[in-house]
């Protein structure tokens, strides 16, 4: 699992490592439901897949996703 904290295991299910038993099972919750995803993409034909620097730029945005944006319920 070099550099990684999660690993899909053939036949076997999955494997995922965290710095607590708390963050380790938030990251197998979140492998598990992109999982799904991608599988219930695979229904409807082959999904695209995000070239290495598409995903750079998709990263990159992700850094401040949701920061620094008013929560519209508070002006309710």
């Amino acid at each position: 699992m070099s550099n990684r904290k999660a690993c899909l295991l053939a036949n076997h299910g999955m494997i995922a490592a965290g710095d607590s038993l708390k963050h380790a099972l938030a990251l197998a919750v979140e492998v598990e439901a992109l999982c799904e995803q991608y599988w219930r993409a695979l229904q409807i034909g082959k999904p695209a897949i995000l070239s290495d620097s598409e995903m750079k730029v998709v990263l990159e945005k992700f850094k401040t996703y949701g920061k620094g944006t008013k929560d519209h319920r508070a002006s309710r």
